[in-house]
């Protein structure tokens, strides 16, 4: 295990579903000690989350397909610190690690992108309208804006989700939006932290739908790409090279507006670890995405910390994820 100084800022950062070899070749800025043998004890979101907040595993905390939500009895990270004298603040662009799923267990402030904001159950809930109307033509979209003025929810915020929805979609969207990674930064900048501080960010720019910004972008998923069909499991008509330059477009997004919050939080947080909650599945073993399996490409995953007392470069030690949990304790 790593041994950090006692009452020291630090801050966890998850670059979720970030795959250990995209890491290695779009991350060679990063500085830390890596851990190259690094393991995450599952493949996806969920359960992972609850074993870096608790340092057990998915089989001792309950957290899985099945239970989505931090429900354990175990006193989690955030809690912890809090109750040590920590001011604990998180901003999460994944909807599953939410104040909704009970992730905002011990934290001071709990905040999120445009992803999170769609959770208000004070919104119209256009993630359900789109599934129940899915097929049903561009004039669902005024059906819509229909329900957003007729329904018992916030009119003007609910249209405005309905818009950044829409432009996210199409062509529009370009430069407009990101996964959330924009307002993590903003969120960065902005907040003053004092001493005695523990943040957690989730940033979601590698995981689906591979939609960079336009500057990024190389390829187009919407035109012929396969996407869908990679998730549905029939891939019978995917491009598969199309949908891995998608993938690798997003992780230099990602590497480069991590590396303006990287300068950032280093001038405020004595530790920084980095780390991903499970890779993706890019056609290895005739998958996609990361919806099962326990495969390398999932589980071996990228994982650094930055500290004084950190020297820069590898180390082939064997870890698992839940040494987060054990390290950030011992501040």
């Amino acid at each position: 295990s790593v041994w950090l100084e006692p009452t020291m800022n630090v801050a966890v950062v998850v670059l979720d579903t970030l795959r250990k070899d995209a890491f290695e070749r779009q991350f060679d800025w990063l500085p830390g000690r890596r851990f190259d043998n690094a393991w995450s004890p599952s493949h996806w979101t969920v359960p992972v989350h609850g074993s870096l907040f608790t340092g057990c595993y998915p089989s001792e905390t309950g957290v899985h397909a099945q239970n989505v939500t931090l429900d354990c009895d175990r006193q989690v990270l955030a809690e912890q610190l809090a109750g040590a004298g920590y001011t604990t603040r998180a901003f999460s662009c994944n909807p599953y690690v939410s104040p909704v799923f009970g992730y905002d267990r011990g934290f001071d402030e709990f905040t999120g992108s445009w992803r999170l904001r769609q959770l208000d159950p004070d919104l119209f809930d256009w993630n359900t309208f789109i599934s129940d109307t899915d097929g049903e033509g561009p004039t669902r979209y005024l059906r819509a804006v229909y329900r957003c003025l007729r329904d018992d929810c916030r009119t003007l915020p609910s249209l405005r989700q309905g818009l950044k929805m829409k432009l996210r979609e199409s062509d529009l969207a370009g430069s407009i939006d990101d996964d959330g990674a924009a307002e993590a930064l903003e969120y960065v900048r902005e907040t003053e932290f004092g001493s005695e501080e523990f943040l957690y960010l989730n940033l979601m720019e590698a995981h689906t739908p591979y939609d960079p910004p336009e500057e990024y972008e190389t390829v187009d998923l919407t035109q012929g790409g396969g996407l869908a069909e990679t998730i549905s499991g029939d891939d019978s008509t995917v491009d598969a090279e199309t949908v891995r330059q998608a993938y690798d477009d997003c992780v230099r997004y990602l590497s480069d507006i991590y590396e303006e919050m990287f300068a950032v939080l280093i001038d405020q947080f004595d530790y920084v670890i980095t780390l991903s909650d499970h890779g993706e599945l890019l056609g290895e073993h005739g998958g996609w995405t990361h919806g099962y399996g326990l495969y390398p490409e999932l589980t071996n995953v990228p994982l650094s910390i930055y500290g004084p007392d950190l020297a820069d470069g590898g180390t082939d030690d064997l870890v698992s994820l839940l040494v987060m949990h054990g390290t950030v304790i011992e501040t």
